[in-house]
């Protein structure tokens, strides 16, 4: 092979990577001491987390090689830089959202980075996940996963450090069971049921029966509900409509009028 005088007369330049680069690496290839006219290929390397932003080479002016990452060597020496940024990874909820708000059965969630409703956040960023639960619902769990991972329980803090990858935040209420107390009654006693079963607990809009049954000689006087707080409750044919909260369940007798017979409640042929 004959080296003719062009190849012979190339001269050489320094290709440098700049100092202070975080967020990644960036090589050339070749490097040092390069011909003019020959092409450099600029390989970035981003660390986990974060992609490329810029990247350069500087004869005297920048240039941008962001898009090719490759520039022909000019006659002079070059100095290549970049910067690194952090990445955005997404975060998807299972519930419906609404105004930044994600609507599942049993109530509503927020997730927040700071005070900002996200779908999307950067590694480590601490993002917030706040339940809101209905009325008559109790918040069950909180967990997030990231992509291809496994769920961690997050119930208890109500927050998370963003990791390098998308996540899932998945938040469940359930319907609350509120003690219904039954008062001592005398001359009688009752029974508490939904539909046809007896109960010491019912979830809130429950339909409930006090079923009386009194002694001999006595009659059903008055049944009285209260919740928690000593607010009444409605009782319309021995029925109330459970409320939000544990209530007392009271039923007086009274003595049967002489020369009356008692309302079994069976209708006469």
């Amino acid at each position: 092979y004959m080296l003719n005088q062009k190849d012979i007369n190339k001269q050489t330049f320094t290709v440098t990577v700049a100092d202070g680069v975080t967020g990644g690496t960036i090589s050339t290839s070749p490097s040092g001491n390069v011909a003019w006219d020959t092409e450099v290929t600029v390989t970035p390397a981003p660390a986990t987390g974060y992609e490329l932003a810029t990247l350069t080479y500087n004869d005297g002016s920048d240039h941008d090689i962001k898009a090719v990452g490759t520039f022909t060597m000019p006659q002079s020496d070059v100095t290549v830089s970049g910067t690194f940024q952090k990445k955005d990874f997404a975060i998807t909820a299972d519930g419906t959202p609404t105004s930044g708000t994600y609507t599942v059965t049993g109530g509503t969630y927020t997730i927040k980075n700071g005070s900002d409703d996200v779908t999307t956040a950067k590694m480590d960023d601490v993002i917030t996940v706040t339940p809101a639960p209905a009325v008559g619902y109790e918040l069950v769990s909180i967990t997030w996963a990231p992509e291809g991972g496994s769920d961690t329980d997050i119930t208890t803090e109500k927050k998370f450090t963003m990791p390098a990858k998308n996540v899932i935040v998945t938040v469940t209420f359930k319907k609350t069971d509120f003690n219904i107390t039954k008062a001592t009654a005398t001359h009688g006693s009752f029974t508490v049921k939904k539909g046809d079963t007896e109960v010491e607990k019912a979830n809130y809009q429950d339909q409930i029966t006090v079923v009386p049954d009194p002694d001999d000689g006595y009659v059903l006087d008055a049944i009285t509900v209260t919740k928690d707080g000593g607010e009444s409750v409605d009782v319309t044919d021995d029925k109330f409509t459970m409320p939000a909260k544990a209530v007392t369940v009271s039923v007086t007798f009274k003595a049967q009028a002489p020369g009356t017979t008692p309302d079994y409640g069976i209708t006469p042929w």
